[in-house]
């Protein structure tokens, strides 16, 4: 249940309600049917097994989906997930569409069929570890966790392969196939200060990047295809509590194949209870686009692509 009050180009606001579902629980096994948010996996930056993508805005927030989530637990550390839901297919049969409001090309599949994600969990010598399928519109992913521990460091890692897909052809006069096989893998560290400071520290490999030709990536990426553009990104959080009621974030992303760099600062107040208010900006720096189009627009860098933003936000806790 929502509205787009305002959806230009260059800014937009939003109205939603969400979440709307049922619980069905007994000793061992919890059924959850309905509105969803579902996300598994330690990464911060690039989830790889998130139903939702890895947005460069408001990636704190998860929204939902109509599924039915199965949670059953053999134990207190070891389990299994299932979650199945309806996905547009990408397929050769499909076809583009020009979409000028999100100034890119739109695959539209013409099949929605059942998907579903079945991951298993176990945590062995303190170190958790989680196996993971999805099924994807473009394919088949594969991938394995691990979670864990050394001193007071936390190292955790993710690792996903792409396989089974379509070859469909690039848009207009772009060379290629939208979709290929390929490789993921996300490495972080987290250290937590004892005044209240805490780093994160991510680094992903995205096979489906492709530094030489970052229009194309960005079609990829615009159609929920591509975590980013560039093979490489590191990406930096600090976080610190200056009081139980105020809450600082900075975070830092670069690309090393172009050395474009974005910057997120939000502050988080805690008004009541259930009432929070944010405050936040996003700053990209690089090289911008040189092309006379947005069907031909010649980006230069990751994140130099993208506009500044300012934005604030009232979120209400039921």
């Amino acid at each position: 249940l929502g509205e787009d009050r305002i959806n230009n180009n260059d800014e937009s606001a939003h109205y939603y309600i969400d979440r709307a579902n049922v619980k069905f629980t007994t000793k061992d096994l919890d059924i959850y049917l309905g509105r969803l948010a579902v996300s598994f996996g330690k990464p911060q930056f690039w989830n790889l097994f998130d139903y939702y993508g890895s947005s460069y805005l408001n990636q704190d927030f998860k929204s939902g989906i109509d599924a039915v989530r199965i949670d059953k637990s053999f134990s207190n550390f070891s389990g299994v997930n299932i979650v199945v839901n309806k996905i547009k297919k990408y397929n050769e049969s499909g076809s583009y569409l020009e979409n000028t409001l999100t100034q890119s090309y739109q695959r539209i599949g013409i099949e929605r069929e059942l998907s579903f994600l079945l991951r298993g969990y176990t945590t062995f010598n303190n170190t958790d570890y989680a196996l993971l399928y999805k099924s994807e519109p473009e394919g088949h992913f594969v991938g394995f966790e691990v979670d864990g521990e050394i001193g007071s460091l936390n190292i955790y890692n993710e690792i996903a392969y792409l396989s089974g897909t379509d070859k469909i052809t690039m848009p207009g006069s772009y060379q290629g196939n939208l979709l290929k096989n390929y490789f993921m893998n996300v490495l972080g560290i987290n250290y937590r200060f004892k005044n209240n400071l805490q780093i994160t520290v991510e680094h992903l490999f995205n096979g489906l990047g492709d530094s030489s030709n970052l229009d194309a990536s960005n079609i990829r990426y615009k159609n929920g295809l591509n975590k980013s553009l560039n093979e490489h990104v590191t990406g930096i959080s600090l976080n610190y509590e200056f009081n139980p009621l105020l809450i600082g974030k900075y975070d830092s992303k670069i690309a090393w194949q172009d050395s474009s760099h974005q910057h997120n600062i939000t502050l988080i107040k805690s008004i009541t209870d259930n009432l929070d208010f944010i405050l936040g900006s996003q700053i990209n720096i690089g090289d911008r686009p040189s092309g006379s189009n947005w069907q031909n627009p010649n980006i230069q860098s990751e994140f130099g692509r993208q506009n500044n933003k300012y934005f604030f936000q009232l979120k209400s806790y039921f």
